[in-house]
């Protein structure tokens, strides 16, 4: 994907010492509600248990852009037009769908614990600035919730948040997650690039929004038993990927699954999608 291209150029310049200036906020400021209260999570749970409650829909985001000659097939995969993303908003509120945060994921997959009606959790990868500037609005119009996974290495570079807009996130409701550095495989890691890409980065997060970061995404989905212990040393306590891979039995809350958004999907495909939970890939 050429985003990804670019982010080597961008890393380049981040181990030269050559930061991003940072862009003005703008958007919405910090809602005025009070915190949620964290709902129970046993992280011992049994992991068949765990596996057997993993139905909730999952949703993942890129882009929020319309379309273009210039962008490949591949691009396309990953750039939702925003008219359609309200769309896919917009039929969740119609069939009575309830945006829940991760801390309630983990509380019904460890405990067993009650969610609304019709639960659903919306994410966003990479921290591109319209995330910020078009998903945000979009949400809280509509009092939605969702979970922003985001890499490190771009905030403040053109095209991507700031770190006031990652606060401003926190602030506002959403769950700021982990995405590694510069979005390299997980299972391609060895010595010195877990510190680089999981420890750093996620203590980089919770400086900015003043509290831990508790949950990841793998880049491109992709996911290796050989990062669990790693991720859990670093404070995260679950990690998602995507539905086309297999889950961990062994450490299901590693590899819980989530479904790209597609951006050619008509309403009724969605919704379609929606019913089934996006997992028709068995675990």
């Amino acid at each position: 994907m050429r985003r990804r291209l670019a982010l080597l150029a961008v890393a380049a310049a981040a181990l030269g010492g050559c930061g991003g200036g940072a862009k003005s906020g703008g958007g919405p400021g910090p809602s005025n509600s009070p915190p949620p209260t964290r709902p129970r999570i046993d992280l011992n749970a049994d992991h068949a248990a765990v596996a057997a409650r993993m139905r909730v829909p999952i949703l993942c985001y890129h882009q929020l852009r319309p379309q273009t000659g210039a962008d490949s097939a591949v691009d396309r995969q990953y750039i939702m037009p925003p008219a359609r993303f309200k769309a896919e908003l917009d039929a969740l509120v119609r069939r009575g769908y309830h945006t829940i945060t991760p801390d309630q994921l983990l509380a019904h997959l460890t405990t067993g614990a009650r969610l609304p009606a019709r639960p659903v959790l919306l994410s966003f990868d990479d921290a591109d600035d319209d995330q910020y500037r078009l998903a945000l609005p979009a949400l809280r119009r509509r009092h939605m919730t969702a979970t922003f996974f985001v890499m490190t290495v771009v905030l403040g570079n053109d095209g991507y948040m700031t770190r006031g807009q990652v606060r401003r996130l926190d602030r506002a409701g959403m769950t700021v997650a982990a995405h590694t550095w510069d979005h390299h495989r997980v299972d391609e890691y060895a010595g010195d690039d877990w510190r680089t890409q999981i420890d750093e980065p996620t203590r980089e997060l919770a400086r900015i929004v003043g509290h831990p970061v508790r949950y990841f995404a793998y880049p491109f989905g992709v996911w290796s038993p050989d990062a669990f212990a790693h991720l859990r040393e670093a404070g995260l306590r679950a990690a998602f990927q995507l539905t086309e891979k297999p889950i961990s039995f062994a450490d299901p809350l590693m590899t819980i699954r989530r479904k790209i958004a597609d951006p050619q999907w008509s309403t009724r495909d969605f919704e379609r999608e929606l019913r089934s939970g996006f997992l028709k890939v068995a675990a």
